[in-house]
């Protein structure tokens, strides 16, 4: 088992790493460069499940304290799992940026979006990528991975505003930071029974397609109350006769 400390450092802002690739004439055996290809490498052992949890969050602007029902289905660890251990990997159908917007667009009406984004291409570093996408009007990088028809255990990760798991940009075949996996990996040690969590990061932006903030459930005390932000929309004024 190799663990990656970097993922258990809150300071650290690297999150991508370089991994040997079919090509590379070194053991995989003995490499340590090899974690999420290495077929020898250790399966934690998870299992899905849905559960009942009735959470109390506080809403700053009235002071007052609500207490909501979370149900839902989550991915729950079955044995104890190391801090910067390697969990699993976010897979499901890579599609462009363009399409993945279009189904964001009905993912964020509904409440519910498995996409994941890649990085957006560097225009120092990469002169291929900034010339496709200029070519197809800026829409054809970053791509994002949808588990939404398509994916693994991952796709039931549930947020967390204090989660457990941080994602790694991973760099294998392909020689190109755009078009990568996505690892997860522990911030901390995680305890049997205990749910794995990621942070969204959905309460970042104002939305246009949700009319009203949708509370977050994830019950952290860290939790930074919404689970995503609806854009203000301006009431005409009117004037008076």
């Amino acid at each position: 088992i190799y663990l990656q400390h970097r993922s258990t450092n809150s300071l650290n802002t690297n999150f991508n790493f370089n991994e040997c690739s079919s090509a590379c004439g070194c053991n995989k055996d003995d490499c340590l460069n090899t974690l999420i290809n290495q077929n020898n490498s250790y399966k934690w052992k998870l299992i899905i499940k849905k559960t009942q949890v009735d959470v109390t969050t506080r809403i700053k602007k009235s002071g007052s304290f609500i207490t909501l029902t979370k149900k839902m289905w989550g991915l729950y660890a079955e044995e104890d799992i190391p801090a910067g251990a390697f969990v699993t990997e976010y897979k499901g159908e890579v599609i462009t940026n363009k399409y993945g917007d279009i189904r964001g667009t009905h993912y964020d009406k509904i409440g519910s979006s498995y996409l994941f984004d890649m990085n957006d291409p560097d225009d120092d570093d990469q002169p291929y990528e900034k010339k496709v996408n200029q070519a197809f009007q800026n829409s054809f990088f970053p791509f994002c991975v949808d588990a939404g028809l398509y994916g693994n255990e991952a796709r039931f990760i549930n947020h967390s505003c204090d989660p457990c798991l941080r994602p790694f940009t991973l760099v294998v075949d392909c020689e190109s930071p755009t078009f990568h996996s996505i690892a997860l990996f522990t911030t901390r040690k995680i305890r049997k029974g205990e749910e794995l969590t990621l942070d969204y990061k959905w309460d970042k932006n104002l939305l246009d397609v949700i009319d009203e903030d949708v509370p977050c459930l994830c019950g952290s005390v860290l939790c930074r109350e919404y689970l995503m932000r609806a854009k203000k929309k301006k009431v005409p004024v009117t004037e008076c006769e």
